[in-house]
């Protein structure tokens, strides 16, 4: 979806899901591609209280590199009991 960032910001409500359930965290990359940090940061913080596996990356994952930069997603990551890291 490069160079249509409309079309792109609407995939994640597509996917088809084998249990009904998909990964706030992997929700999260979309609106963080497209620039909209705020988006995925509410993504974060929603897999924070879903307990998502996929969370366990949040300081390491190339994909979540821009998101924890906002304040929102360095809030996240203290409440994991991890350390905010300056990046």
């Amino acid at each position: 979806m490069v160079g249509a960032p409309t079309k792109a910001s609407c995939l994640p409500v597509g996917l088809p899901l084998a249990d009904g359930w998909i990964s706030p965290t992997i929700l999260a990359i979309t609106p963080s591609a497209l620039g909209d940090l705020d988006h995925s940061a509410g993504f974060l913080e929603e897999a924070f209280e879903e307990r998502d596996p996929f969370l366990i990356g949040i300081r390491s994952w190339p994909p979540l590199k821009n998101i924890c930069r906002t304040e929102r997603a360095r809030a996240v990551v203290r409440k994991m009991g991890l350390e905010v890291r300056g990046d």
